[in-house]
């Protein structure tokens, strides 16, 4: 696949045309570029990625929009298409969207393809809000230990129900509790709700502004519902990281389900980043609202010619909904090698045993001279069996090295060849696209084996974690370890049928997106464009005014929070539109509206070119808001 995109680059490159290399990470994203520069340098032809921290500026000195081939992943080109189109930064330069290759298409546009790159930002008097985030912590606090007194006698009696039970082994009793124990949490967690949903009312906040006194009390129950879940439900080294940036400690949400990858510029809404960052103890950011985004569907049907490959397409629902959503026809290649893979039976163990039981496969492996890789489903996994294998290193004769790639900050490790007792222990970012080099002793005892630690979401997923070995006609073997209880949680099912009900899910998932929410994704896209239009064409067109920014500022902001109001009122997109117009109309007749904050600044502006009427004008207004 690599050569085939390279030399697909080089052609369409040769006649003229600008190409968009998309990966499903940054780290494929620069591995592409890297190691195919000297091929595209033959031709004369320059390449680089639009990767936020690139580090080949020694290769390509310019702007990376210039480049005839630029190598990046999707929220990388959206996010960098947002600022230039509707910030007005400049961010893409002068290109144009000719050809886009897609490098794994199936992860981009069917598991991720409803997903949408968003801009956003803290908007004045927002952080207002913070105390109403505090008070629901600091209550739902207080009544958590009021109702583990209420619930401690329940606890004791099942504790020695448990001890006096025929269950003889410690993984019995585990499970046996586990099981208790999130039944009695849901119950919990429902009365929490009431209890919290009773106490807090916005009322009783009096420093919110006027303008957000509506917002609030529309947000209030998910405010307290996503509390709820941050505390108990929302855990560090699984759904986020908490990593220091710029030498503070902030809170960094994970694409744990699909790529693997730490989501940097991602800030979880409705106030669930906050809660976290209150769990922490960290610095409580404000929240933000989305003002401009863009689908991965909109987004790529930006381009007049769209090609992609992957190994992995799936059923013939899934090649549907890729040509009725991109108008697509497809080509299947074979490979130029036979495949020598062999896939060895699903093991299911007790949460106790986990971690060890896949220690022990992979040690066995080691054993024959093997190299492994294992693939987590979380970091916290990842942890757990890499303190099983340093154990072990004390207890087994077996020699080993253990090598851990938990996130795209350690991915030197695909660049090492693997020997024989080599374990490299990663989460789903090495599942996709990653090529794992192999010595000639690994490939002499059986090739790389893969042992994946859970069931991934669908059958694409796991083809690919599966195809990190028997690379190009090699040899390879793979397994599937996970704990039995998720199997019942999840599925409801024994192991021997548990493939066909996920796949079974999977196609109900499908058969959504294609019925529901393509529509969706597409009345979202046609707005924001309609809106982008304007914004776009105001700011040209007063963009040497002095005071015309702060007239622009509130009508963004009353966009985001007329989108969020209007979210579940969808119809039509031109009647919809010329709503929100009709209700902006005083804004866009050059008069703050929503937020009294940009009239203040207005005044402050006018008092400095001596405008002092206009200045006391806007003062009154600002004072009509309420604040």
């Amino acid at each position: 696949k690599t050569l085939i995109v390279s030399l697909f680059c080089v052609i369409c490159a040769l006649k003229g045309e600008t190409v968009d290399v998309i990966t499903s990470n940054t780290v494929l994203a620069e591995e592409g570029a890297n190691e195919r520069r000297q091929f595209y340098n033959l031709f004369g032809l320059s390449v680089t990625t639009n990767n936020p921290n690139r580090n080949d500026e020694k290769s390509y000195k310019g702007h990376p929009y210039k480049a005839d081939i630029l190598y990046g992943c999707i929220s990388s080109f959206q996010f960098d298409y947002l600022k230039d189109s509707f910030e007005g930064l400049g961010s893409r330069g002068k290109r144009k969207f000719e050809s886009v290759m897609i490098d794994e298409v199936d992860s981009m546009l069917i598991d991720n393809g409803g997903h949408i790159a968003k801009l956003s930002g803290p908007l004045p008097g927002m952080e207002s809000l913070r105390f109403v985030y505090i008070k629901i912590w600091i209550e739902m606090t207080k009544r958590v230990i009021e109702l583990y007194k209420n619930f401690e006698k329940e606890i004791d009696s099942k504790r020695n129900e448990l001890l006096c039970s025929k269950a003889n082994t410690k993984s019995e009793l585990v499970s046996s509790f586990s099981e208790f124990y999130e039944s009695l949490l849901k119950k919990m967690t429902e009365t929490l709700k009431k209890m919290l949903k009773g106490t807090i009312k916005i009322s009783d906040f009096k420093n919110i502004p006027t303008h957000l006194i509506e917002y609030a009390n529309n947000k209030l129950e998910q405010w307290i519902d996503n509390a709820i879940y941050a505390k108990f439900y929302c855990h560090e080294n699984k759904q986020y990281l908490i990593k220091k940036l710029n030498d503070e400690d902030v809170v960094v949400p994970i694409d744990y389900e699909n790529t693997g990858v730490t989501l940097k510029n991602t800030i979880w809404s409705n106030g669930l980043h906050q809660f976290v960052q209150l769990k922490h103890n960290l610095f409580l950011t404000s929240e933000s609202l989305t003002s401009s985004f863009i689908s991965n569907i909109g987004f790529i049907k930006r381009y007049k010619r769209i090609y992609g490959l992957t190994g992995t397409l799936g059923s013939q629902a899934e090649q549907d909904l890729l040509s009725s959503a991109y108008n697509l026809k497809y080509s299947k290649i074979p490979t130029y090698k036979i495949k020598k893979f062999k896939e060895l039976n699903l093991i299911s163990v007790n949460e106790a045993d986990f971690a060890s039981t896949v220690a022990v496969y992979a040690l066995e492996q080691c054993d024959s001279g093997r190299a492994v890789l294992i693939i987590c489903e979380t970091i916290e996994d990842l942890k757990k069996i890499k303190d099983e294998l340093e154990l072990a290193k004390k207890i087994v004769s077996v020699k080993f090295q253990i090598k851990s790639f938990p996130d795209e900050d350690s991915s030197k490790i695909t660049k090492e060849k693997l020997n024989s007792g080599d374990i490299v222990i990663s989460t789903n970012i090495a599942g996709r696209g990653t090529d794992f080099k192999t010595s000639d002793q690994v490939e002499q005892n059986g090739g790389l084996h893969v042992i994946v630690t859970f069931l991934p979401c669908n059958k694409r997923v796991e083809d690919q974690a599966f195809g990190r070995t028997s690379r190009q006609g090699k040899n390879g073997t793979a397994q599937i370890i996970m704990i039995a209880d998720e199997i019942l949680n999840k599925y409801g099912t024994a192991k021997d049928v548990l493939k066909k009900y996920r796949d079974k899910a999977e196609a109900a998932r499908i058969s959504q997106i294609q019925n529901f929410k393509l529509n969706e994704i597409d009345y979202n896209d046609k707005i924001f464009s309609l809106f982008s239009d304007l914004y776009v064409e105001l700011y040209k067109k007063h963009k040497n005014d002095q005071v015309y920014p702060y007239f622009l500022n509130d009508l963004k902001e009353y966009w985001a929070f007329w989108l969020e109001k209007n979210k579940s009122k969808q119809s039509n997109v031109e009647s919809d539109f010329e709503n929100f117009r009709q209700s902006a109309s005083d804004i866009l007749n050059c008069k703050i509206k929503h937020n009294p904050y940009y009239s203040i600044k207005l005044a402050n502006s006018y008092i400095s070119i001596d405008k002092i009427d206009e200045a006391k004008r806007t003062l009154e207004e600002a004072l009509s808001f309420g604040i």
